[in-house]
């Protein structure tokens, strides 16, 4: 059986899937860093893993996703349905984890759905109520809290401003004098894969972020 999808054929299909990392709320306005969009996606860097959570109308966990492409983030994000924070993947790479696009079911038919494992990939459809169908959405469904990322399936990173970068770890290495060395690197994921900017009106592809190294200090 072919393990990868055929290539797109049509207009309305994209290559690439997006997890946004916050809905465009008024009042979501939380004062934990790692709690807002921005923060957000400085965790998904830095723990190299997404969230799973229960989607509307389920208790099992999935990792919700959008098939978009720049064009197609640039309508969500004009239309203010996210924020302008997330990560792009490979639609490849999500249907070998187990992902696949949802069903968006008529309201009457969604009720009668009781299975729960069922649940988590259909989408209530109701007219001028529950009409998600813009959002195009994919789902990679996971009996664990994360879904673990693999450098092959990132296809890009979202930001809303350009010089943002995510936390830079440290490592220790031996320096030339016989000593050790403590280094600040730039974060791997970020350095690998290249930036979708959302300027407010446009999305702009940037290079990844430059990789450097700054010495934080020596010791014995």
């Amino acid at each position: 059986m072919p393990s990868r999808l055929r290539a797109i054929s049509h207009p309305g299909q994209a290559e690439t899937l997006v997890h946004f990392t916050g809905r465009a709320r008024k009042e979501y306005a939380p004062e934990v860093y790692f709690e807002t969009p921005k923060g957000i996606l400085d965790l998904i860097c830095t723990e190299e893993r997404l969230l799973a959570k229960p989607p509307y109308g389920s208790t099992s966990r999935t990792v919700c996703l959008s098939e978009s492409d720049p064009a197609g983030v640039k309508a969500l994000l004009s239309r203010g349905h996210f924020e302008g924070w997330g990560i792009v993947l490979s639609r490849d790479w999500a249907w070998e984890q187990g992902g696949g696009p949802v069903w968006y079911t008529r309201d009457d038919v969604w009720r009668r759905v009781n299975e729960q494992d069922l649940l988590r990939w259909m989408v209530r459809t109701s007219p001028q109520d529950a009409d998600w169908l813009h959002e195009r959405e994919w789902r990679i469904p996971s009996d664990d809290e994360y879904v673990d990322l693999s450098i092959e399936g990132v296809v890009a990173l979202i930001v809303s401003e350009p010089d943002w970068e995510p936390y830079r770890p440290t490592v220790t290495g031996q320096h030339a004098t016989g000593g050790y060395e403590i280094i600040e690197i730039t974060n791997h994921l970020a350095s690998q894969v290249p930036r979708w900017y959302w300027d407010g009106r446009d999305v702009t592809v940037l290079p990844p972020i430059p990789f450097t190294e700054q010495l934080l200090g020596l010791f014995e």
